[in-house]
This record gives structure tokens, C-alpha cells and sequence, in this order.
């Protein structure tokens, strides 16, 4: 929906008086921040960081008067781009048009600056949802008529069912991840309110944007519900789902662990005794011919690598007999001969041909 910037007759009239939400005059016109990656609800509480000039200019303005301030989150396709440099971060400046219409009117229970940061860290209430009529920049801040959007919680046995069933999910949800208070489940189960309930949901888990916008802007409760119902079910698969490869892993991991360990006391018995597994003494044979050619540096350093990983290998795995053909064929290799005399071509393809069929062009390269 777009913003207007100008007012219209009909803005007028919606404007005309102000309008009390839970002891307070919510006035026809209020300052604006922008919201960036996240969503402030009716009912509760939320520290927010800020540190573009127009929001910290509209948070001295409601300081100055009523301590009350709009707040809407920032449409990600008009968010300032990443590439943008420290400098013009900081000097930044929220539009009118990088605001969703739908927002919060909130009150500043306090403004804490930041060491080493320009900006503040913000703790708003939410008080009432509210729909931006005309926001506009004036003198630095944003500002905006507002219409107080006055949501009631309607109670009913499918709402019960909803809440129930988002419930369950959520108690899942908050037992299976590490910074969600396990004390937030006594807080759920004792909200009665379908509206302070949803919105508390939606505060502490974590939904994408959209959806936290989606769940601000739905005016009825059951679809509130029904949607955050929805978020919560597929976020729980998704834990549970990372639960399972997590705990795969593991056991694999433990296996591996507990299989090594066994490999290693094995050792430490046999030496003891003065006996040696069949893979020890094919390891030992190795190392001693190793020790007796004069193989280069680097050979050495690869073979004994390989050397190693045949001693901690069973015998009968398929891998072993592979590393031990590769140690062969390195043992048989004439390292360091050389042959006096010029090479007979003529004669060489006459014994690749009496001993090697085929293969003409291997036999030509």
C-alpha cells in the first residue's frame, strides 16, 4: 500500500480527536521510526537498536512530548543496501516509502546510549496496532497521521483449540532450542487472552519478517491463530529434524570413538604380551624396508602415511588390500637405478608386444 505524503479530507476526519489504549491518549499525529528486521506487537516489550538520523531525531521529539512514537518495520526491497559504506550507514535516512503501512504505536520507557556506537538502544511497549494514514518528512524526523486499529480478542471453543494446539507446538519448540527460557512455557500457559497470546508467540520465536508482519497486520484472531499455528508446526519439523542428523552424527562419531579406543587397548595388550596382530607385524616388515632403500625424502614421508593407516586397518576390509598392493608396487619400484647405454626402442616394443596383448596406443605414448 503506498504512503501518502500530502493529507486528504478524509485523513482529516479519521484524525480529528485522540484515543485512549490502555491509560494512554494516543494523539492524531505521532513521530515515526523504521524498524529494521523485526516487528514490535501490542503487549510487549522489545529493546530495538537505532542509529539512522531520522529515527533518532523522531525518538528526541517524543522524549520532548508525550513519549509516544509509531513504529513500523522497513520493507526489505527498500532497505538501504549492504554495499553501502560505514559513513553513509550512519548518515542514513528512513523514507516514507521504506515503511509498511501497518505498525504500533509505543510508548519509551527508556533510551540507553551505546559505548563506541552512534545510535541508542530503545526499550518501546507496544500499546495498539495502528495504520499509517500520511507519513511524511518534517524538519529531519518522520512523522505521520495514525489510525488507532482497536483489535478484540474474541474467545471461542475454536480459538481455545487453536491456542491449545500452537501451544504444544511452542512447548516443543522452547524445550528444543537453547535460548528460549524455559520459564516462557509457564508464561504461555497462563495467558488467557487469544491477542497477548499470539503476540508474545510471535515476539520470541523466530519468524521470518514477513511472517511477523503478516501476523501484525491479520485483524482477526482466529486467523492469527490459524497462521502462527501454521509457522510454529514447521518450525518444530525443522528442529526436529536437525535433532535427528544431530544425533546420527553422534552415535556415528561414538562408534568411531569407542571402535578407535578398543583398536588402541588391543595394542597395548599385545605389546604387553609380546604378541603382534597380523596387521602390526605387515606394518613392521614395511617400515623395515623402508628404513633399508634409499628413498627420496618425500617418498618416505608418503609411504610411511600409508604405512600407518595399514596398521590401524582390519585385514579383512576391502581398503586394507588396497593399501598394501599400493605399498608393493612402491617397494618394487627401481628407485634411485639408473641404466648405463642408450635405450633399443625396437627392442622395447618387441617385449611389450610378446608380453602385453593389445593396448597399441598405451604401447605407442
Amino acid at each position: 500500500m503506498a504512503l501518502f505524503s500530502k493529507r486528504d479530507k478524509k485523513t482529516s476526519e479519521l484524525i480529528s480527536s485522540p484515543v485512549h489504549v490502555q491509560g494512554h491518549e494516543i494523539p492524531p499525529e505521532l513521530p515515526v521510526i523504521g524498524l529494521k528486521n523485526t516487528v514490535i506487537y501490542p503487549f510487549t516489550v522489545v529493546p530495538v537498536f537505532f542509529e539512522d538520523t531520522t529515527s533518532l531525531k523522531a525518538l528526541e521529539y517524543a522524549q520532548a512530548h508525550d513519549n509516544l512514537i509509531g513504529a513500523f518495520a522497513l520493507n526489505k526491497d527498500t532497505v538501504t543496501p549492504s554495499e553501502e559504506t560505514e559513513e553513509e550507514r550512519l548518515i542514513s535516512q528512513v523514507k516514507p516509502e521504506d515503511l509498511h503501512t501497518t505498525g504500533t504505536v509505543c510508548i519509551i520507557h527508556r533510551v540507553m546510549p551505546v559505548s563506541g556506537k552512534t545510535g541508542a538502544m530503545v526499550v518501546l511497549q507496544g500499546l495498539s496496532k495502528v495504520q499509517a494514514l500520511d507519513v511524511r518528512l518534517e524538519e529531519g524526523l518522520l512523522k505521520s497521521s495514525v489510525e488507532v486499529k482497536e483489535e478484540v480478542s474474541k474467545d471461542s471453543k475454536e480459538v481455545r483449540a487453536l491456542m491449545k494446539n500452537a501451544l504444544n507446538s511452542a512447548q516443543n519448540i522452547i524445550q528444543n532450542t537453547p535460548y528460549l527460557p524455559q520459564e516462557l512455557q509457564i508464561a504461555l500457559e497462563d495467558l488467557s487472552d487469544p491477542l497477548k497470546f499470539v503476540y508474545l508467540l510471535a515476539t520470541l520465536v523466530r519468524f521470518d519478517m514477513s511472517e511477523k508482519q503478516m501476523i501484525l497486520e491479520e485483524d482477526n484472531v482466529k486467523d492469527k491463530l490459524i497462521k502462527t499455528a501454521a509457522i510454529l508446526a514447521r518450525e518444530l519439523e525443522q528442529i526436529e529434524l536437525g535433532g535427528k542428523i544431530v544425533s546420527n552424527v553422534k552415535k556415528e562419531f561414538n562408534k568411531m570413538s569407542r571402535e578407535a579406543f578398543l583398536r588402541q587397548q588391543l595394542k597395548e595388550i599385545q605389546r604387553e604380551l609380546g604378541e603382534e596382530s597380523e596387521t602390526q607385524q605387515e606394518a613392521n616388515e614395511y617400515r623395515e624396508r623402508l628404513d633399508k632403500e634409499g628413498f627420496p625424502e618425500e617418498v618416505v614421508k608418503e609411504v610411511s602415511r600409508e604405512i600407518d593407516r595399514l596398521e590401524s586397518m582390519h585385514p579383512h576390509s576391502s581398503e586394507y588390500q588396497v593399501v598394501r598392493t599400493y605399498l608393493d608396487w612402491v617397494f618394487d619400484l627401481p628407485w634411485g637405478e639408473v641404466k648405463e647405454g642408450p635405450i633399443d626402442l625396437k627392442k622395447v616394443e618387441k617385449t611389450l608386444n610378446q608380453h602385453h596383448y593389445g593396448l597399441e596406443e598405451v604401447k605407442k605414448r
